[in-house]
């Protein structure tokens, strides 16, 4: 694929070398059918969520059930923040003031005495889908993309046909996921 395009001046510019190795990249981590799968890493914000949830559950209803799964959740917190103190997004995400006060209130929720950590999601399939598409035709490669037909079939069957069972959104919505179909959602 070439693109070319011309500026305010009338000048053709190519793009070089490092955006032809780029856009191949991109089209080469496609899924077989066309779109494009990602999945989110382990999290301080999903664990710290987790771990404030179940404690609360655990306390309203007067049982220790979960009292395994928030101590590891508490432990993985604890082996997972940042040198400065704080906790980002991701393991690999620097310290935020959101994330960071998030985890300081699932200690103190769990009582801070209490391994394992909670993705918000792992399958970001049509998120990443996409995020990529947009990539391509903001390029002004759309046209050219082969399997476009394909990916847009799928990204409208991933278009949820009934009140989101998680968010209560409308119909019509679409989540970051194509899970929906796993858990028999339309």
């Amino acid at each position: 694929m070439n693109y070319t395009n011309t500026n305010e001046q009338g000048i053709k510019r190519t793009p070089g070398k490092a955006y032809q190795k780029a856009l191949a990249a991109l089209l080469g981590e496609r899924h077989p059918d066309g779109y494009w799968v990602g999945e989110l890493s382990t999290s301080a914000l999903s664990t710290a969520t987790v771990v404030a949830a179940r404690s609360l559950v655990q306390e309203n209803l007067h049982h220790r059930q979960y009292d395994s799964l928030i101590q590891g959740g508490v432990a993985w917190l604890v082996a997972n923040q940042n040198e400065d103190g704080g906790w980002g997004d991701t393991i690999k995400s620097f310290s935020n003031i959101s994330t960071t006060m998030l985890c300081r209130a699932a200690f103190h929720i769990a009582g801070a005495a209490n391994h394992g950590s909670w993705p918000i999601d792992t399958n970001l399939s049509t998120w990443l889908t996409t995020l990529a598409i947009n990539a391509v035709g903001a390029a002004g490669e759309l046209k050219s993309l082969d399997y476009r037909d394909k990916v847009r079939d799928w990204l409208f069957r991933q278009q949820y046909r009934q009140r989101h069972p998680y968010t209560g959104a409308e119909p019509g919505v679409w989540a970051w996921t194509d899970l929906r179909r796993r858990a028999g959602c339309r």
